[in-house]
């Protein structure tokens, strides 16, 4: 097997995709499992400000931007702390022992963690199938699943990549009024940002997409979030992947895959529209010429 190693010398999760030949399987969180995952994951401290105090603004700033090497650096010398696990597993792609799995997850268990599909077995442990980050605004604290970056796996995106927390998607969530509505309708929902968002204020959220994987995503945010959407497939959704100038993936997926505590949503084109009988219909939509 082709093995891609980290600065540190510990095997990415490049190797995961590797061994799939393909996107990994989405994780599918089961509902006796979400209380565990949420709560192992809330007292690891892995949320933005958890985050920012154990790496510092300049490292934390800087894998926000899509480099590592100064977060690697201070998270080497936190030892085997849940929060230091969480990290070289969903931001750095290393991978981790069996114990070190245990650790960061006392109450899910590295068998709950196999089992949701968060991970996969390699030589030198398990290495994270997907990315997942914590990301909130004023009044809540949400983690967001999506595929792992570039700069993670250390290869090129597969074609139907997922992206996370994006600049289009902030910006979008950044414009959207925050006014009660019988319903909300997210079209290119990606992994499911706008919804989190739209939940506070609507009474339903309808989710649509494209990509049967963004939806799978959207449905594993959305129960860490318990939150229930009506997730469907069908037109008017984004693209799975933008493409640079140049025709690569790289900048603009890495840079949707960051930890932030900003009004976000996904994806570079998605649209928030909200409205219902007897009321005004409003809508904010985004996109990136690359994606159309």
């Amino acid at each position: 097997m082709d093995e891609t190693r980290t600065e540190a010398g510990a095997p990415s999760s490049a190797q995961t995709a590797t061994a799939y030949g393909q996107s990994p399987p989405v994780p599918v969180l089961p509902p006796e499992l979400v209380d565990p995952l949420r709560r192992d994951l809330s007292e690891a401290d892995y949320t933005v400000e958890g985050i920012t105090a154990a790496l510092g603004d300049v490292a934390a700033g800087a894998m926000m931007r899509g480099d590592l090497v100064p977060a690697r650096r201070v998270i080497a010398g936190q030892g085997g702390t849940p929060l230091a696990v969480l990290l070289r597993l969903f931001a750095l792609g290393d991978a981790v022992d069996e114990e070190a799995l245990a650790t960061a997850f006392p109450r899910t268990g590295a068998a709950g963690v196999r089992r949701v599909g968060l991970v996969a077995g390699v030589d030198t442990g398990v290495v994270a199938t997907c990315d997942l980050r914590p990301y909130g605004d004023e009044s809540a604290t949400w983690w967001i699943a999506s595929d792992l970056g570039e700069i993670t796996t250390g290869r090129p995106l597969h074609p139907d990549h997922v992206l996370g927390v994006g600049g289009a998607s902030l910006t979008l969530a950044a414009w959207t009024p925050r006014l009660p509505a019988p319903r909300v309708l997210d079209l290119g929902t990606g992994c499911g940002i706008q919804a989190l968002h739209a939940a506070a204020q609507a009474q339903e959220i309808v989710a649509t997409d494209l990509s049967e994987r963004a939806l799978a995503f959207a449905a594993f945010t959305a129960a860490l979030a318990q939150q229930r959407w009506d997730l469907r497939r069908g037109i008017c959704s984004s693209p799975s992947r933008p493409a640079s100038p140049t025709g690569s993936t790289s900048s603009s997926a890495t840079r949707r895959s960051s930890s932030a505590r900003v009004p976000s949503g996904c994806r570079s084109t998605s649209t928030a529209t909200a409205g219902g009988p007897a009321t005004r219909w409003w809508s904010r939509s985004s996109a990136g010429w690359a994606g159309i």
